[in-house]
């Protein structure tokens, strides 16, 4: 809603007023550059820090991937191992096995092989003769 304004009083007053709001808007302008000078001087720092902290992970994961690439070979060194030891003991362990077959082979031939004892019959006394009385016929 604009005024208009006929007499020259009046249009000093709309021009001073809107100079002062003016002034006002410049003031809080130049306030809130100066806050945000200061948080971006308080930010400096840290984003110093953060590249800092960025470089000091990167050294980390370097070193994390370096560790492991060394876990993987110990692992297959071990695996390796592993497969060594038993190409080597396969032999051992068949020969084990073939060896216990035998054990129980021999156990069953030997039940088998051998005789069975006999119990010898108990010795009974020699038979006595028995004498009978003479018996008279009636007759």
């Amino acid at each position: 809603m604009a005024t208009q304004v006929t007499s020259p009083t009046g249009r000093l007053r709309r021009l001073t007023s809107a100079a002062l709001n003016a002034d006002t808007t410049m003031r809080g302008i130049d306030d809130m550059l100066v806050d945000l000078v200061d948080v971006i001087e308080e930010l400096d720092p840290a984003v110093d820090n953060l590249n800092e902290v960025l470089i000091a992970a990167r050294d980390e994961f370097a070193a994390i991937g370096q560790a492991r690439a060394g876990a993987e070979e110990l692992v297959q060194r071990l695996g390796d191992i592993l497969d060594l030891v038993e190409w080597a003991l396969t032999p051992a362990f068949v020969a084990k096995a073939q060896v216990e077959k035998l054990v129980v082979a021999v156990a069953k031939a030997r039940r088998t092989l051998v005789p069975h004892r006999r119990r010898r019959p108990v010795a009974l006394p020699a038979p006595t003769a028995v004498e009978f009385p003479p018996m008279q016929l009636v007759g």
